[in-house]
């Protein structure tokens, strides 16, 4: 896993030695419901995910340049709603603990790693997806560049059992490469 850098934030790999981080916000009922996750119930849970993360090396840990602290993750991976090969288009997800929302942060983290994707991995495509009612999510997207798509209506039943509608966003090299000029002045 590359570690890339913003102003404000390191993205690397994650290690066991962010395990207390790492639990302090899947533990958080209030983080990974958005993303259709539930939260970790023990320290144990978040150390099999933590493994599970480090063994796959495509998740990288949000941590603050200042701190250390690891406050999240972004990930790119296949999108098992194309049918795209890994070298030409992936998926791209996050999770931000709640102290750190509003704050900017994530748009930062997601700046970084679309350079990265279409910059270094030469990928054509990057998509997201997000629940509907998912307006901090739909920002971070919107910033960025991503163009909607559509909406998968109760496309996704939660483990509570909510069936919810996902919204589907992505960006293309093309896209990338005018939103890069339009915001680099």
């Amino acid at each position: 896993m590359k570690q890339l850098e913003t102003p404000h934030l390191i993205l690397r790999g994650f290690v066991m030695e962010d395990l207390d981080d790492f639990y302090s916000y899947c533990s958080d009922p209030d983080v990974g419901i958005h993303g259709g996750r539930e939260s970790h119930q023990d320290r144990e849970q978040s150390a099999e995910e933590l493994r599970k993360r480090i063994s796959e090396d495509k998740t990288w840990a949000i941590c603050k340049k200042e701190s250390g602290k690891n406050i999240g993750m972004v990930w790119l991976e296949p999108d098992f709603r194309r049918k795209r090969s890994l070298d030409r288009c992936r998926v791209l997800g996050y999770l931000l603990a709640k102290p750190e929302w509003g704050q900017g942060l994530m748009t930062e983290a997601v700046q970084e790693v679309l350079r990265y994707a279409f910059e270094e991995l030469s990928l054509e495509l990057v998509s997201t997806y997000r629940f509907s009612y998912n307006q901090r999510s739909g920002r971070v997207m919107e910033k960025m560049g991503f163009v909607w798509e559509g909406t998968l209506r109760d496309a996704t039943e939660r483990f509570d059992g909510a069936l919810l509608d996902v919204m589907c966003y992505s960006i293309s090299r093309k896209e990338y490469e005018e939103w890069q000029k339009k915001n680099s002045n």
